[in-house]
């Protein structure tokens, strides 16, 4: 969203830019080759930012709310247009106020297209209907619940460039609907402080740089995906690392199950 917002920008300051500069210019091709550059970077910047958010792993980074304010920018600069428009006269203050409105109705449009499509990506909230679940089956109390935000698309990419290896897609959809949940899970960015503590306590021991360590059971375990010899996280299986052992032991086959299993007392050592 930040390409895309960037993107418009480029195009409402060539709008305003075009009243204030170029007055007398009806057509693009009469403008300066920088000026016509400029815009057509521009355009070229918003639509590939739009194209990216329909890819973006960041699905939850998108709200309803942001999708109306855009929405109320695009309505409220073209209305500003109208109005100017329909009492305009030789003004230059009208011309500028004209191009403002282009501008701010620009922003909107482009940032609104682009919030839109990341709606449409937006996964269905997996983790909250486990966690409501539990609650429910009383397996969870309500206090419990997770309150931590999705985490930043940032942060995810982070311990990706840690471990030098996309994260199983299970994982992020849980760090994009939950930063950690503050009991099992951990949050992007204790993932890999947990990871790194592991592997310097334990090296002596060997093993410890084979597992991914993305939560933990309170007594010092640690539940972890095996790190395959190419180097590549393994999507299917997740072990708890005993501390004391230096022993994995498969537990469950994916993390809804294990979310299951954990809050029901079935993961213990």
């Amino acid at each position: 969203m930040s390409v895309v917002c960037l993107g418009a920008a480029g195009v409402g300051a060539c709008l305003v830019m075009s009243e204030v500069l170029y007055p007398q210019t009806d057509e693009l091709w009469e403008c300066p080759a920088w000026y016509q550059a400029v815009i057509y970077v521009s355009l070229a910047v918003a639509v590939g930012g739009i194209v990216g958010c329909a890819f973006t792993k960041n699905r939850r980074n998108t709200s309803k709310t942001e999708c109306n304010i855009e929405l109320a920018l695009f309505w409220g600069g073209f209305v500003l247009d109208a109005v100017c428009a329909i009492i305009r006269t030789e003004s230059r203050v009208l011309d500028i106020f004209i191009g403002i409105g282009g501008a701010i109705s620009s922003v909107g449009f482009f940032c609104w297209i682009g919030s839109s499509t990341g709606q449409i990506k937006k996964l269905r909230d997996v983790y909250v209907d486990i966690y409501r679940d539990l609650i429910t089956y009383g397996q969870l109390y309500d206090d419990k619940f997770p309150k931590s935000k999705p985490a930043p698309l940032l942060d995810v990419i982070e311990v990706e460039k840690y471990f030098n290896t996309p994260l199983p897609a299970e994982l992020v959809d849980f760090l994009l609907e939950f930063n950690g949940d503050g009991d099992l899970l951990f949050s992007a960015n204790e993932i890999i402080d947990t990871t790194q503590s592991v592997r310097k306590t334990f090296k002596a021991f060997g093993g410890a740089d084979k597992f991914c360590c993305f939560g933990g059971d309170g007594a010092g375990n640690y539940f972890c995906y095996k790190i395959l010899d190419d180097g590549r996280i393994a999507d299917g299986g997740i072990y708890l690392w005993d501390h004391e052992t230096n022993e994995a032991t498969l537990v469950a086959a994916t993390l809804p199950e294990l979310i299951k299993k954990y809050y029901n007392g079935e993961t213990k050592p």
